[in-house]
């Protein structure tokens, strides 16, 4: 067991945390278990589906949103007008992590700079806690590091849960090999070759500028003559999660710095520029983008992966879905499909950022017309709008006498929060 790991006993922190809670004088519905987090998402999902709504099934559905994510169904907090974040609500036991891996990213943090960096992302996760673990932290206590100098040491064999908070070499999810995938004809994917090599951990919490990184992966979908597109380029910010997919006819370094600009000059640069395809590719970039761009100077690096840094993501995820792109458009060019594939990468909820990377870049997800507004089968009955005027008109009249009853709503003691350390939003 590693130094980080004896900080804090996460047993002796939720025993804790429960008899915080239960001390409080009305129930909390910020401490959820499992079953009880369970139980909440059903009931809001039920809620949402309802025509015949009780006053609770209002509060709910008005209140709460459910969310699908790889690992499951989350409940978060419904969006405001305005609003382009969207808090997370967790588990008791999901609390310990939470804090946990912020406490360690930031250094041995105090209670302010982590609530800076939580409240944002997850509801129930409160000063409180924060404070619980700060006075149970042991390095704090003995004070065994420096602020702002280095992260503490993790062995290669620690199985902790901290990619987050400690800078990590982990190739495990995005691997050097690439089975083959079918795309269009008989010719298999093949993955242009990438040397073995072990990148040394850069602890990226001592110097911000080094989180700014992006990935440039150059690989090979089709050997076929006729095809005029036989490349693709895939670039990955690393600080946002946006993923970039470009079709290339050639592997020449000015066909990929003309792609790379088109980016960089729209959605900024990255200060570090890696990949799986080594320094042997990103080196000539980088100068060539120099020379065509003097404002924007890029340093190279040899690969330097977390496992959240590709999830959902790797190079395999990204073919797998040109190619069932592809099966349900047979007529069509693979490289047709990227644009749909690069929209499905970039508005999928993603664990770390608490949204979508496009929700982060421009804060919101694009936009698909009136179906972002009204349900689809409302919308496919729809085709002007003077039938969208007369659904809007049909819409506000049934909702009047719903809007009346929530607004006179007077909320049990089952939703009082009371949050002594913070002025927190009543739920």
């Amino acid at each position: 067991m590693s130094e980080i790991e004896e900080d804090v006993n996460r047993e002796e922190f939720n025993r804790r945390i429960e008899e915080m809670f239960i001390s409080k004088k009305a129930p909390n519905t910020f401490l959820l278990s499992g079953s009880k987090y369970n139980t909440l998402i059903q009931q809001v999902k039920a809620a949402k589906l309802k025509t015949k709504k009780t006053p609770a099934d209002y509060r709910r559905a008005k209140r709460y949103d459910v969310i699908k994510t790889p690992e499951g169904e989350r409940l978060i907090m419904a969006a405001k007008p305005g609003q382009t974040t969207q808090q997370v609500f967790v588990t008791m036991d999901e609390i310990y992590d939470v804090v946990r891996v912020n406490h360690l990213k930031l250094i041995h943090g105090g209670r302010t700079r982590m609530m800076e960096f939580i409240k944002p992302m997850y509801k129930n996760v409160t000063a409180e806690c924060v404070s619980v673990y700060l006075s149970m932290c042991k390095g704090c206590k003995n004070k065994s590091f420096k602020r702002g100098k280095r992260l503490p040491k993790i062995t290669p064999d620690d199985n902790s849960d901290l990619q987050e908070g400690v800078s990590q070499n982990s190739d495990e999810d995005d691997a050097t090999e690439i089975d083959p995938f079918k795309i269009g004809s008989s010719e298999t994917l093949v993955e242009i070759p990438v040397q073995e090599r072990q990148s040394n951990p850069i602890s990226e919490g001592t110097y911000p500028e080094l989180y700014s990184r992006g990935q440039i992966d150059i690989l090979a979908v089709t050997g076929e003559e006729t095809e005029e597109y036989k490349y693709m380029l895939v670039y990955r910010d690393f600080m946002s999660k946006f993923t970039h997919l470009r079709a290339l006819k050639t592997t020449s370094i000015e066909e990929s710095v003309d792609n790379l600009l088109d980016i960089f000059l729209v959605f900024g640069a990255p200060n570090i520029l890696q990949s799986k395809n080594g320094t042997a590719l990103t080196a000539p970039i980088c100068k060539r983008i120099t020379v065509l761009c003097p404002d924007i100077i890029i340093l190279t690096s040899e690969s330097n992966f977390r496992a959240h840094d590709l999830e959902g993501k790797t190079n395999e995820d990204i073919l797998k879905k040109v190619n069932t792109w592809l099966s349900k458009n047979k007529k069509a060019k693979w490289q047709k499909g990227l644009k749909f594939v690069q929209h499905s990468l970039n508005t999928r909820f993603h664990t770390t950022l608490c949204r979508t990377p496009s929700e982060l870049v421009f804060g919101v997800d694009p936009r698909k017309g009136i179906a972002s507004a009204l349900p689809m089968d409302v919308c496919q009955a729809l085709s002007s709008d003077t039938d969208l005027k007369r659904t809007l008109e049909k819409k506000d009249d049934q909702n009047t006498e719903q809007i009346m009853s929530e607004e006179s709503l007077i909320l049990p003691c089952d939703f009082i929060k009371i949050e002594a350390m913070e002025d927190e939003e009543i739920i």
